[in-house]
């Protein structure tokens, strides 16, 4: 898995995959940018480290899905709703992405192929019916 260090915030927003965005930092840089990146074909696994705070606005690449998890302390925000350690937000191909960091923060993200995940979503009865086109946040604690 390779570990690309940034020390241009712009040049990390550039090489996440499966969105395109613009990234604007809103505070002190207290390290560096760090994307370790694993890509299995369909897939494409991301543990980011933002440098600092900071807020990105852009859309997830037409033929892609996209799941975000904001690792625990992130203090973050994804589409507009503060994220918790229990849940992960689910984005739909073409969709707009917006996200918010208050600190220095930390995710994992999967970068997935559209065709792979409706293949398998029409494999598996009920895993994705009415949700699979839709961006929202998916919480996994609790009933």
């Amino acid at each position: 898995m390779p570990l690309l260090s940034f020390t241009d915030f712009e040049a990390y927003a550039d090489a996440l995959a499966g969105v395109d965005g613009l990234m604007r930092v809103t505070g002190p840089v207290g390290r560096a940018w760090t994307l370790d990146i694993l890509d299995a074909g369909d897939v494409t696994a991301m543990l980011g480290v933002d440098g600092a705070p900071a807020l990105y606005n852009g859309l997830s690449q037409p033929g892609r899905y996209v799941v975000h998890i904001s690792l625990p302390g992130s203090d973050a925000f994804m589409q507009g709703s503060a994220t918790a350690d229990d849940q992960f937000v689910w984005f739909a191909p073409g969709v707009e992405v917006h996200g918010f960091t208050r600190r220095q923060s930390q995710f994992l993200a999967l970068d997935m192929d559209a065709a792979a995940v409706v293949q398998r979503a029409r494999e598996v009865a009920g895993l994705f019916d009415d949700h699979i086109d839709r961006t929202y946040a998916v919480n996994v604690g609790g009933a």
